[in-house]
């Protein structure tokens, strides 16, 4: 299954987490845990929270996935008005995460890799690759190059500009056959 997580500037994300990471992901770095937390959820909800970072100490995030969707999870997309694929050398790997012999930027941790990076409408985007699937009810991590706190904004899950369109025209065609019946009714 893949899931594409937007993580660009310009609308408030809702967040659907409370509290401190419910996970124990592993300390790296200033981060006694996985500093931004994605957790993906039943009928592709998505919602994560941010708790630390940058791990070190300057622009770095390490991000914690979490698998509840109901089916395993073998790659992400990810996007961000940062550039989180400007490696530059102090991933988790260099802080003791575990490397994968796939992954050669040292920010994938011991099962990620990132493929497809590009810019494109503003946006930087990278596909976020697991060798091992994240099976349901599962955790993973990974680290980018730049903070995707949500303080500075963000969306996630953001529906494609045609599925908007349809879904506007759907609540149209909605409105006018619920108003047609009303009139039908007060008809007879």
């Amino acid at each position: 299954m893949q899931f594409r997580v937007l993580m660009g500037a310009g609308a408030a994300a809702a967040l659907l987490l409370a509290g401190s990471s419910a996970f124990a992901f592993p300390a790296y770095g200033a981060d006694p845990d996985a500093g931004t937390v994605i957790t993906f959820g039943p009928g592709g909800a998505i919602a994560t929270q941010h708790f630390y970072g940058p791990y070190d100490g300057v622009e770095d995030s390490y991000v914690g996935v979490v698998n509840n969707s109901g089916s395993a999870i073998s790659t992400i997309t990810v996007s961000s008005d940062l550039d989180i694929t400007g490696f530059d050398g102090d991933g988790i790997d260099s802080f003791g995460a575990p490397g994968n012999g796939t992954d050669t930027t040292g920010y994938g941790g011991p099962n990620a890799y990132f493929s497809n990076a590009h810019f494109t409408g503003g946006l930087f985007y990278v596909d976020v690759n697991f060798l091992t699937p994240i099976a349901n009810g599962g955790t993973d991590y990974f680290s980018l190059e730049e903070d995707v706190s949500l303080s500075k904004g963000g969306t996630f899950g953001v529906p494609e500009p045609t599925t908007w369109a349809l879904m506007l025209m759907g609540f149209g065609g909605m409105g006018v056959m619920l108003r047609r019946g009303r009139r039908e009714t007060a008809i007879a």
